[in-house]
């Protein structure tokens, strides 16, 4: 949790990549309060991470990113950035 001016603030937020660095970093996130849900390739990494973070998974990248304040990113290539990054663009709020 975030405070500012005596305020809690919660995010919404879409992690993409829940391998060994990024599911203990969502980890962190989901333990603070965040709304946090996941997208990883492997689904069934995603569905332990959710299991055992109170965390959601979702079935895409682009479903991962709707209605989310912001998106992390724990992905190992240039590539693989850019392709996350084109699949979450078009579903982002503008601002």
């Amino acid at each position: 949790m975030f405070e500012t001016n005596d305020r809690e603030i919660d995010m919404k937020l879409a992690f993409i990549g829940i391998g060994v660095m990024g599911g203990l970093m969502a980890g962190h996130l989901a333990k603070a309060g965040h709304d946090v849900v996941v997208y990883n390739r492997s689904r069934s990494k995603a569905e332990l991470w959710a299991a055992g973070n109170n965390g959601r998974v979702a079935d895409t990248i682009a479903q991962a990113a709707e209605d989310r304040e912001a998106i992390v990113l724990c992905v190992g290539a240039d590539n693989d950035v850019r392709g996350v990054l084109a699949e979450a663009l078009p579903v982002l709020a503008a601002g």
